[in-house]
C-alpha cells in the first residue's frame, strides 16, 4: 500500500535531484556535472520503481479483497435461498445474517444437519438468529433448543423474536453470566455452569460463544463442562472455524476426546462439525 512516507521520499528525491542537477549544471565541469545529474537521475529512477511495486502491490490486494466480497455475496444470496426453501414458509423475515449474527452459509449448514440428525434437543451456546432458525426445524420434529447467552438484553430480544415467529414453545433461552469455571486446575471465564445442571443427552451442541475473547481459548470449556451430557450420536457444530483459536480449541478438544472425529466446512468463517464414534469418509 502506497503510503504518505512514500509520496514524502518521492517528493524529496525530485528535490534532491533537481537541486544537485541545477549545482552540477552552474559549477562543476562538464564530465562532473554529467557524473553528477546521472547518479541523480539513478536514484530518482529507483525511487520511482519502488514506489510502483508498491502501488501495484496495493491494487491487486483490493482486487483480491473485492473479489473475495463478490464470491462471498454470491454464496450468502445462494445460501439464503437454500434456507428459506428449507425452512419452509416464515411467519416474519429472518433477522439480518451479518457481524456479530450468524452468516447465511452457516444457517444452511445447521439446517442441513438438524434435518439430518432429528435431535430431541439441541443445546446453543450464544443465542440470535441460528436460535430462530433451529426452532423453525424443530416444530415439526418434537425438538427443542436451549440456547445460553451472557448478555440478559440480547437474550430478551432473542426471545421476542421467538415469540414474533410463533416459536417461543420450541426454544428457551437462559440467561448464563460469564463466571470462572476451573477445568483440570485452570479457570476460565464462561457461562454459569450453574445454570446446566440438569442437562442431558445433548443430540447436538452449537459453539458459537461467548463472542468475549478474554483468553483467546474463550470457548474450550463447552466440550469438558458439557461432554457427559452428550448423547451416544451427539454432533458437535462449532462456528467461527477460520479463526485460530477456534482451530486450537478443536485440536484440544481431540487429543481429550479421541473418539470424536472431525469435518471442516469450507463457508465463509469456517465451521466445524465433531461427530462422536462416527468417522467421516475422506474427500474425493
Amino acid at each position: 500500500m502506497l503510503t504518505r512516507k512514500d509520496i514524502l521520499v518521492f517528493i524529496v528525491g525530485l528535490i534532491v535531484y533537481s537541486v544537485i542537477a541545477l549545482i552540477a549544471y552552474n559549477v562543476l565541469p562538464d564530465v562532473a556535472s554529467f557524473m553528477a545529474i546521472g547518479a541523480a537521475l539513478g536514484i530518482l529512477i529507483v525511487l520511482s520503481l519502488v514506489i510502483y511495486r508498491r502501488m501495484n502491490a496495493f491494487q491487486i490486494d483490493v482486487f483480491h479483497k473485492l473479489q473475495q466480497q463478490a464470491d462471498d455475496n454470491s454464496r450468502h444470496t445462494e445460501s439464503l435461498f437454500s434456507l428459506i426453501a428449507l425452512l419452509g414458509p416464515l411467519k416474519r423475515p429472518l433477522p439480518p445474517m451479518r457481524r456479530w449474527a450468524i452468516a447465511p452459509d452457516f444457517a444452511t449448514l445447521l439446517v442441513s444437519l438438524l434435518l439430518e440428525h432429528r435431535p430431541r434437543l439441541v443445546v446453543e451456546l450464544g443465542t440470535g438468529t441460528s436460535t430462530l432458525v433451529a426452532s423453525y426445524c424443530l416444530q415439526h420434529r418434537e425438538g427443542k433448543i436451549k440456547s445460553f447467552e451472557n448478555d440478559a438484553h440480547f437474550a430478551q430480544q432473542s426471545r421476542e423474536s421467538l415469540q414474533e415467529h410463533g416459536l417461543a414453545d420450541f426454544a428457551e433461552v437462559i440467561v448464563a453470566p460469564l463466571k470462572p469455571t476451573e477445568i483440570n486446575g485452570t479457570s476460565w471465564i464462561w457461562y454459569d455452569v450453574s445454570t446446566m445442571q440438569n442437562l442431558q443427552n445433548i443430540d447436538m451442541l452449537i459453539v458459537d460463544g461467548p463472542e468475549l475473547d478474554i483468553r483467546g481459548h474463550h470457548r474450550y470449556p463447552a466440550l469438558p463442562v458439557l461432554l457427559s451430557a452428550l448423547s451416544e450420536n451427539a454432533i458437535v457444530v462449532v462456528d467461527d472455524y477460520k479463526r485460530k483459536g477456534e482451530q486450537e480449541i478443536v485440536e484440544m478438544w481431540l487429543k481429550l476426546m479421541p473418539d470424536f472425529t472431525l469435518e471442516a466446512v469450507e463457508n465463509t468463517r469456517g465451521a466445524a462439525v465433531l461427530r462422536r464414534g462416527r468417522r467421516v469418509p475422506p474427500a474425493a
